[in-house]
């Protein structure tokens, strides 16, 4: 089985749970459907969260298996050097894409939640207001350190150039002074 179809499989098996997750905070629905059709193969494709949901979870998922790779590299640091940077750099790079991807579709989960939801995240409880943001600056700080660790700065002109991104190696430093900066 090609890497396609395997990334396809692990997709659509993603998809599945997270319908029936939806299915399962709505048991009014999910027994109307039920009793409509009582097969199992009932998708809860009318839910407003089911995309950004599924989206949300898929990307965190990809994130976390950047974070093993790159754990993997450095627990291998007796092996093959040149294999090492090459695993920490894919595994780098699926991390900082991954998180970016979840700020855009993360605040468009937190707009499809209802209301009274929603309103808890947004200072209706100092707890779960407090998580979220909290959250936000955590990964923020990781997508530093992670940058910072594969040898970049992050920021419009961190202290070795900006971050532009290459078509086929993903970001690159260019030098301030290749911008017509001054050092």
């Amino acid at each position: 089985m090609g890497a396609a179809r395997k990334f396809l499989l692990i997709a659509v098996i993603g998809f599945l749970f997270t319908t029936n997750l939806t299915l399962s905070q709505t048991p009014v629905v999910w027994s109307g459907k039920y009793h409509a059709d009582s097969s199992g193969w009932n998708l809860n494709l009318s839910e407003a969260t089911l995309v950004p949901r599924y989206l949300h979870f898929f990307a965190a998922a990809v994130a976390v298996g950047g974070l093993l790779l790159m754990l993997l590299a450095w627990l291998k640091r007796a092996s093959d050097v040149e294999y090492r940077r090459y695993i920490s750099r894919i595994g780098g790079r699926a991390f900082e894409y991954a998180t970016m991807a979840q700020f855009a579709v993360g605040f468009w989960f937190l707009a499809t939640l209802p209301e009274a939801q929603r309103a808890l995240f947004m200072g209706g409880t100092g707890t779960a207001t407090l998580l979220l943001i909290t959250g936000i600056v955590a990964a923020v700080a990781a997508l530093v350190v992670v940058g910072t660790k594969d040898g970049r700065r992050w920021g419009p002109h961190g202290q070795h150039g900006s971050i532009h991104a290459g078509a086929r190696d993903g970001p690159q430093v260019v030098p301030a002074v290749a911008q017509g900066e001054t050092q």
